[in-house]
């Protein structure tokens, strides 16, 4: 804001001619208090006239008057002594113009000077003839003074600079009351300019900032695949400086827009600090997933002797987050419906969630037709703003669950392979009235997180209550090509319909259930990193 007053000076300075005559009487009368204050905004305090010299010619109009009436010329004397009684006014205004002016100079900005009644040139008059009539004629005609709005001046349209030089050329032409009245458009137009550049400015920052912020969201996502499968260290460290770094963006695009262009500085992120570097992850989760997949693989390969028993295929079925759930439609729905009969209207409330996995596919050999469910839930949850959020760990039983499949070359593992081709993975996601709690058996002697069993009665009993809120099908058929499927899908309704959130999963094997059909990542070396080049330091005003 200081650099525009002072831009805003610079412009004025440039309007002032230390050369310039001072506003004659005649002139000052024509002229109102406000006006006189703007053109010595605009010109200078040199261009008025000082209260010595009014005085002075006061003066000497008394003196030409007294030797007019003495030479018999009463006509002269009498226009002598008006002309010294306007002075003797225009004297005592001057004191009044010249105590505001150095008010307005004591509070540093011309928009504190104290309000007064204008002085006008009736009233001007009054004073010289001090008569009560022409006070009431004066109080008269301000009373009638009201107009309509006339039209838009043509200067309006013009730039800021072209008034200006306008304005000097009045000024030097001396049509002071066209100069005055120019300049109170070129600060209105000056103003709208400065409105629009710093407008401009702000969606340039705004902008710069929320490609940053996109590259952050997009990272997040990738790195929080790396902590889950592949290097948890590397992965949280990277996962926690790329979520700061994405609430910098977001506290500085909100200052840019609630206080302007110079409520925040920004500055290039140095990328030599080791513990803050950002690095950059390819844009293939699926990818990233195989490779972790395959160099645990080979590390547990290395580790076990020569005599350990063959690995078992496995299934493993993980659920890293909820997102977007307060754009639900049947959760909103069941929520305003809550306030109503409940009355309940706490803002920290974040609703109680949980997910069903259905697998179709005959794991179980007594009964094949038979689906198996895996329940998930949250490990905690909270309410950001507008927002629920939902946290899923990577090591909690709730996030992770593993399915034995058949040993391979079985019948029954030949049985699996052609269901995998037209069956369907189901998260279906639960409004629940209370904590879900249930028993679990779980082991940690398989190859991925532990075990997992739970009966069909457990989860009848268990969702009686509970409130499907949107759920979303995964074809198995891609687990032939590749060893996962990972990635974001959206919630849809039973008519297909999206009803709003999406849920993160990933569903992979321990090995290639078809040798002829895959198509996807063989080796275990790591992804590569990319270090960010285009990182952000920011510094606020109102820190």
């Amino acid at each position: 804001q200081q650099s525009e007053e002072d831009g805003a000076a610079t412009d004025m300075d440039v309007l002032k001619d230390e050369n310039q005559e001072t506003l004659t009487p005649e002139e000052l009368e024509t002229m109102g208090d406000a006006d006189i204050l703007d053109f010595v905004e605009m010109m200078g305090q040199s261009s008025l006239p000082t209260v010595e010299q009014l005085r002075e010619q006061a003066e000497q109009h008394q003196k030409q008057a007294l030797e007019y009436k003495q030479a018999g010329n009463l006509d002269m004397a009498k226009s002598s002594l008006l002309d010294s009684k306007r002075s003797k006014a225009q004297a005592e205004r001057m004191v009044l113009i010249y105590e505001r002016i150095a008010a307005s100079s004591d509070a540093g900005s011309s928009s504190s000077r104290p309000a007064a009644k204008e002085v006008s040139l009736e009233d001007l008059e009054a004073l010289v003839n001090a008569t009560t009539s022409t006070r009431n004629n004066v109080k008269a005609k301000e009373s009638n003074t009201q107009k309509p709005q006339p039209p838009q001046d043509p200067w309006m349209s013009k730039p800021s600079a072209e008034i200006k030089q306008e304005v000097i050329r009045l000024k030097n032409n001396k049509d002071v009351k066209e100069a005055t009245r120019l300049l109170q458009i070129f600060k209105q137009v000056l103003q709208k300019e400065q409105q629009i550049a710093e407008a401009e400015k702000c969606q340039k920052l705004l902008a710069t900032i929320q490609k940053r912020l996109d590259v952050c969201e997009t990272q997040i996502r990738l790195w929080q695949f790396y902590m889950w499968f592949v290097d948890p260290k590397l992965g949280s460290q990277q996962y926690k400086e790329w979520t700061e770094f994405a609430g910098y963006c977001e506290t500085a695009m909100r200052e840019i827009k609630t206080n302007g262009s110079n409520a925040v500085t920004m500055s290039a992120r140095p990328d030599d600090d080791a513990t803050s570097k950002l690095f950059l992850l390819q844009n293939d989760v699926v990818e990233l997933v195989e490779r972790g997949t395959n160099a645990a693989a080979a590390i547990k390969t290395a580790d076990n002797s020569s005599s350990s028993p063959e690995e078992k295929f496995a299934l493993e079925v993980a659920v890293m987050g909820i997102f977007n759930m307060h754009q639900n439609e049947k959760l909103n729905k069941l929520l305003g419906k809550k306030v109503k009969e409940t009355g309940d209207t706490r803002s920290d409330y974040c609703p109680n969630l949980r997910i069903d996995a259905k697998v179709h596919l005959p794991l179980n050999p007594d009964n094949p037709s038979q689906p198996v469910h895996l329940d998930f839930s949250p490990t905690s949850s909270y309410k950001s703003g507008e927002s629920y959020q939902y946290t899923f760990e990577p090591s909690h039983e709730c996030s992770r669950r593993q399915l034995d499949l058949p040993e391979k070359d079985s019948k029954q593992a030949k049985t699996l392979l052609r269901r995998f081709e037209t069956k369907t993975l189901q998260f279906s996601v639960y409004y629940t009235h209370r904590q879900y709690e249930t028993k679990r058996e779980a082991t940690k002697t398989s190859w991925f997180f532990g075990r997992t069993t739970q009966t069909d009665v457990e989860l009848e009993s268990s969702s009686e209550k509970d409130i499907l809120l949107g759920k979303t099908s995964i074809e198995l058929r891609q687990l032939l090509s590749r060893k996962c499927i990972a990635g974001d899908f959206p919630l849809t309704a039973v008519n297909a319909k999206d009803i709003g959130g999406t849920i993160r999963v990933s569903i992979r094997t321990t090995a290639i259930l078809d040798v002829n059909c895959f198509t996807g990542i063989l080796d275990g070396s790591l992804p590569v990193l990319e270090a960010y080049k285009n990182g952000i330091l920011f510094r606020f005003q109102s820190a």
